[in-house]
């Protein structure tokens, strides 16, 4: 598992890639490159021989993609049309 106070690069099965960022129990949080986040028990990483960690994306963690993405959208400012 993942030190608790490094970050480590990460790549999803699905070619998605990101870092991680280590919570203060067994959990990791992972930052995909596109902004999405999600959290997953540390024990999901297999450390790869280059350092790297793979984890494969199961349903739970894609809700947790979509919610992460929705939450972008709202948050984003509102644009102004011009009429």
């Amino acid at each position: 598992m993942p030190a608790r106070s490094s970050a480590f690069n990460v790549r999803a099965v699905e070619e998605l890639f990101g870092h991680t960022t280590a919570l203060p129990d067994e959990r990791i949080r992972i930052t995909l490159a596109d902004g999405r986040a999600f959290v997953v028990d540390g024990q999901r990483l297999v450390q790869q021989d280059d350092g790297t960690y793979l984890i494969a994306i199961n349903d739970s963690d894609r809700a947790q993609l979509s919610a992460s993405q929705s939450r972008d959208l709202d948050d984003a400012p509102a644009r102004k049309r011009h009429v």
